[in-house]
């Protein structure tokens, strides 16, 4: 992972312009000075309207706090191999604009709780502090020009001047000067212009905060309204996805069938990495080639498909900017791949009369199994019935209370033609294949 600060963003710009320009898909994460409202009256709460937590959200913490550092990773597809995806992953450092009389007085805050945080995973402030990429957003860059065009001769008489801003001291600014001036104060600002101006998918986890700060911090300030922030945002970014909400959806719109499927509940970036790739069998996972100075994360990466790698992987740098956008990007494709799973359908149950009887009554064995999920009953004969289930989740409790009440089964083999198992899978959630057709579409088009 290349580290950006303000001494070798503009000679990496040109670099990472290019990288934007080709590639499938930008991931992001940050990381921020302070993440919770200070009254308590104020946190989120899940009897919150998007709209309300949206308004605390911007009031009570974007307005606050800031983030102090940003990892984007690009990904792109090879041609050669559409599983291989080359990434290349980028981690800034970011810090405002201040210099002589400018932002003197202008306030960040930071909540002792992600000061630990950071500290903890060996966040480098100095770093932060001295050479963090400057930034304007369009209210901050209007009056940075107010500014200079009013005092064109600060320069003259400003001992301290930053090198990386002011490359040589001008007695008096031209027009053409203050632009130059303003060129290098905008920073990481410019890499979400070329953002927006690519329109590549955007790729985050848990992301509405980092959509938050990154349109206040380098865009311009937030709307008062949400739904014109939705609207703001996805004309700046047309696609976004989000890794958790998808794995919730994924999971929502397969209906619990598998017995696998409960992993995907638990939506923590680094477990759901792990969880994903343990469901996935080695040919049908993404291959992530890690380029460059990514290349540092290879290990972490084959690591963390059996160990978590928040608490398991020593050589993981979780909770630092690009190598979480790595990860984010690598469960983005680690979803893609689980959604466009084909369904493994369970054997047939072949059922026959409890002892004492001599029929089995199909009508009966509807209402018992109901509860249980996808499934149909074919009648052979009066004493003996099959009963063919959509997943193996439905096909485990059947059996478990078909035994408990007596029923004499055994399996029988499917069969394993293709059109047999997209017939009964389309059965079993046809939103399901919607979602795959979308992720497949996305890939096919690129």
């Amino acid at each position: 992972m290349a580290e950006v600060t303000r001494s070798n963003f503009e000679d990496l710009l040109p670099e990472i312009k290019s990288r934007m320009r080709t590639c499938n898909f930008i991931s992001l994460d940050a990381e921020y000075t302070g993440l919770h409202p200070e009254d308590i009256k104020d946190k989120n709460s899940l009897f919150d309207t998007p709209d309300q937590r949206y308004v605390k959200l911007r009031d009570k913490v974007v307005s606050k706090f800031a983030i102090c550092q940003i990892g984007l990773a690009f990904f792109e597809r090879s041609v050669e191999n559409e599983k291989e995806h080359m990434v290349n992953a980028y981690n800034f450092f970011v810090f405002p604009v201040s210099f002589d009389a400018y932002a003197k007085r202008e306030i960040i805050s930071s909540q002792v709780s992600c000061i630990n945080f950071l500290t903890k995973n060996d966040f480098d402030f100095n770093k932060y502090f001295k050479q963090g990429v400057p930034y304007l957003n369009k209210e901050k860059l209007e009056s940075v020009r107010k500014y200079l065009d009013v005092n064109r001769h600060f320069m003259h008489t400003c001992e301290d001047l930053d090198p990386h801003y002011f490359p040589k001291r001008i007695e008096f600014l031209s027009d053409k000067d203050i632009n130059e001036i303003i060129d290098r104060l905008e920073g990481f600002s410019k890499v979400v212009k070329l953002m927006q101006e690519f329109k590549k998918p955007i790729v985050g986890h848990n992301m509405l905060l980092d959509i938050m700060l990154l349109y206040h911090q380098f865009v311009q300030e937030l709307p008062s309204d949400y739904f014109e922030f939705k609207k703001q945002v996805h004309d700046l970014f047309p696609s976004v996805f989000d890794t958790k909400a998808t794995a919730y959806g994924i999971a929502s719109l397969r209906r619990n069938q598998d017995p696998d499927d409960h992993i995907l509940s638990d939506t923590n970036l680094f477990a759901l990495y792990s969880n994903v790739s343990a469901l996935l069998q080695n040919t049908s996972q993404p291959i992530i080639i890690p380029e460059n100075d990514t290349y540092a994360y290879h290990e972490a990466l084959v690591l963390g498909r059996t160990t978590n790698l928040e608490t398991g992987v020593k050589t993981a740098k979780c909770h630092t900017a690009g190598f979480d956008a790595v990860v984010t990007g690598v469960v983005f494709l680690k979803l893609g791949f689980l959604a466009a799973r084909p369904r493994i359908l369970p054997d047939w149950i072949k059922v026959h009369p409890i002892p004492g009887h001599t029929f089995v009554d199909p009508v009966a064995l509807r209402g018992l199994m109901v509860k249980y999920g996808d499934f149909e009953i074919q009648v052979i004969t009066q004493g003996e019935v099959i009963i063919a289930c959509g997943g193996i989740g439905c096909h485990r409790r059947v059996l478990r209370d078909l035994e408990s009440k007596g029923y004499r089964i055994s399996t029988v083999k499917k069969p394993t033609s293709s059109s047999e198992i997209w017939s009964c899978a389309a059965r079993c959630g046809t939103a399901f294949f919607v979602l795959s057709i979308a992720f497949l579409l996305y890939y096919r088009r690129r």
